[in-house]
């Protein structure tokens, strides 16, 4: 349903919180396209004195109407509250 567009890591002195506010050139670019849907997903690792923000940031590719159950699932998702998103979204590493 997603596929990466692009992945990068920024070594900061403090966590990046909200990075799609904070990096005006991923603002930019995710405003220069208002047809696509995007994920973009911060992780922070703490490395020493610096932090790691592994930013992904994932387009849909699935095009609304092509599954419905997922439609269904990911509207309630974009639609629901911090909880029932946590409560969904899992970061499982291979």
């Amino acid at each position: 349903a997603f596929h990466c567009h692009e992945f990068r890591v920024y070594r900061t002195s403090i966590p990046m919180l909200h990075i799609a506010e904070r990096l005006p050139s991923l603002r930019a670019f995710v405003q220069s396209n208002p047809r696509h849907f995007f994920i973009i997903y911060n992780r922070i690792v703490p490395d020493g004195n610096t932090n790691l923000n592994a930013v992904s940031l994932l387009v849909r590719t699935l095009p609304k109407g092509q599954d419905p159950a997922f439609d269904c699932l990911w509207n309630a998702f974009i639609a629901g509250d911090d909880e029932f998103r946590n409560s969904r979204l899992k970061y499982l590493c291979k």
